[in-house]
């Protein structure tokens, strides 16, 4: 499988985009808990797709932001479903970023992360 391959298949399934929708928003809240300014949040979908366009995934310059979001949002909830990650391996990477507010690099790195727990598995 190659990464057009789990686009599509990710996107086959709309549980993948809902899970990873609810998961990032819980993660960045819990972010912004340990970061002594509690508020719930919603990662925004420009956020997401510029992170998406960062990372280099082939075939995705022709899409939406909010598709791009969408793809983002169902690689998390494909690597949760499949216990690649849970959303303490979120936390912990959001951890590292000073910031209260998370920026484009955290979720670059979120999904470099996720990409290699797939790799890992064999499943790209």
């Amino acid at each position: 499988m190659n990464y057009n391959d789990l686009i599509r298949i990710v996107l086959d399934d709309k549980k993948y985009s809902i899970v990873g929708d609810a998961l990032l928003n819980a993660a960045a809240t819990l972010h912004s808990i340990d970061k002594g300014k509690p508020k719930s949040v919603r990662v925004k979908n420009t956020v997401l797709a510029n992170a998406l366009r960062q990372v280099g995934l082939s075939d995705i310059h022709r899409r939406s932001k909010h598709k791009l979001a969408d793809i983002y949002e169902a690689i998390v909830g494909y690597a949760y479903l499949n216990n690649l990650i849970t959303l303490e391996d979120l936390r912990s990477i959001f951890v590292r970023f000073e910031s209260e507010r998370l920026d484009s690099d955290a979720f670059i790195a979120t999904l470099n992360f996720l990409i290699g727990k797939i790799k890992g598995e064999g499943k790209i």
